[in-house]
């Protein structure tokens, strides 16, 4: 009679081969889009921790490329505030060291009072000079969220200064730099490749996906936060500084279409117009239809100088915005 050994290991999802280079950009694409910076940092970082910490550099860079600006930007804060954990953990460790060792010097040491409080006062402004270096260095590399949080807790304890920060809120948003956010739209537009359509376009389990939609999609998202921020501050009545977002959405998109990139806009050729277009639109409709005529003409000048290729679309969009 022969005995036959058999060894099984057991079924995981390992199994199925996930190509996390495929699926990680989809993922980082949704989870922007419904999370705030904090959370988007701290959900990116745990999951190519888990299962793609082999490829981290490069997944981070997809990550803070297919997401918002806010997003974008807190990925970035987020390995700064990595690294720093493990340097605030040694200084805490010699602080501690210094500390106790000054301690144990004036318990063996007998002095007169007036020297020995002296001493202690000296011990205690020490202490608090090295808690307020070691509290700079953490807001430095705080995350966007964590900012955010750090905020309302201060706030929450001295209301008296919640009027100076809505004044400092206030201004910081009004100001907006045009040429900033023409110079990120543009680049955002500009840099998607074939690779980014190879993974959105062709055949998917919900049917066949055209790969001019999938490019037009992707050009959308990719203005989506800068759009949002202009939707934004309309709502908080920050309309000067609406109005530098939607012209620096318009010449950022301008100066993408006069780009021989090779890159996704060959499948969507009218996309920058079209959409430059939209944003206008959008703009306009926050204001009371009574005041469309003197801001659309007010936007009119300020564009048709820097993007005359596009006048005539600019002067019908604002005229429409009048009779809606």
């Amino acid at each position: 009679m022969t005995t036959s050994l058999f060894f099984a290991d057991e079924g995981g999802s390992w199994v199925l081969g996930i190509d996390w280079e495929k699926v990680l950009p989809a993922w980082f694409r949704i989870l922007s889009a419904t999370a705030d910076p904090g959370e988007y940092a701290q959900r990116v970082d745990a999951i190519l921790k888990k299962h793609y910490d082999y490829g981290r550099g490069k997944m981070l860079s997809v990550a803070r490329r297919v997401a918002t600006p806010a997003n974008s930007k807190s990925c970035q804060n987020r390995d700064l505030f990595r690294s720093y954990r493990t340097g605030s953990a040694n200084i805490n460790t010699s602080d501690f060291q210094q500390s106790t060792s000054h301690s144990h010097f004036l318990r063996g040491k007998r002095h007169v009072m007036s020297t020995n409080k002296s001493r202690k006062k000296g011990t205690a402004t020490t202490a608090a000079r090295n808690g307020m270096t070691v509290a700079s260095g953490v807001l430095n590399r705080l995350a966007p969220g964590e900012v955010a949080s750090v905020l309302r807790i201060l706030l929450d304890r001295h209301p008296n200064l919640t009027r100076e920060a809505q004044e400092i809120a206030a201004e910081l948003v009004s100001s907006v730099p045009v040429g900033d956010i023409a110079d990120d739209v543009c680049a955002r537009v500009t840099r998607l490749d074939m690779d980014d359509l190879h993974g959105r376009a062709g055949k998917r389990s919900w049917g066949y996906v055209e790969p001019a939609q999938a490019a037009q999609d992707l050009l959308e998202e990719a203005v989506a936060g800068h759009l949002d921020d202009m939707k934004r501050r309309m709502d908080l009545g920050l309309y000067e500084g609406a109005e530098s977002v939607c012209a620096g959405i318009v010449l950022g998109l301008f100066h993408a279409s006069r780009q021989k990139s090779g890159g996704m806009l060959e499948w969507a050729p009218d996309f920058p117009a079209e959409h430059a277009g939209y944003a206008i639109e959008e703009y306009l409709a926050g204001y009371p239809k009574s005041k469309r005529r003197g801001v659309g003409d007010r936007l009119s000048a300020a564009l048709v100088a820097s993007v005359s290729e596009w006048s005539d679309m600019i002067f019908r969009i604002t005229k429409r915005s009048r009779q809606r």
